[in-house]
């Protein structure tokens, strides 16, 4: 599903590109920067799940075994991703900044 929204980023990027003004810098366009959220929202996402089953099935090779600490863990990493997700958001989103700076100076 990440692989098709990229794809349709760049083909509106390419659509795009004679249509806009040429004062806008190309390598900041929306597409980019939303490509980038893209990305780096799955590569997290990926690196949360990955370690997450890491520990899942180290805890499954040691069931006979409680460990709170390895429960710990998985509860820890499988909470990291909702936690990152809207500052990630926030920080990709120019606009989104602007207005929390906004508010947050009033």
């Amino acid at each position: 599903a990440s692989s098709y929204i990229l794809f349709i980023l760049f083909r509106h990027e390419k659509q795009m590109k004679g249509k806009r003004s040429s004062d806008r810098n190309q390598d900041k366009s929306a597409e980019r920067q939303a490509a980038k959220t893209v990305v780096t929202l799955v590569v997290l996402y990926v690196f949360f799940f990955g370690i997450d089953n890491v520990v899942w099935f180290y805890q499954i090779s040691k069931s006979n075994e409680i460990n709170h600490f390895v429960t710990n863990l998985r509860l820890f990493v499988t909470f990291c991703f909702p936690s990152l997700f809207p500052f990630i958001i926030i920080f990709f989103n120019q606009k989104l900044r602007d207005k929390i700076t906004c508010s947050v100076s009033k």
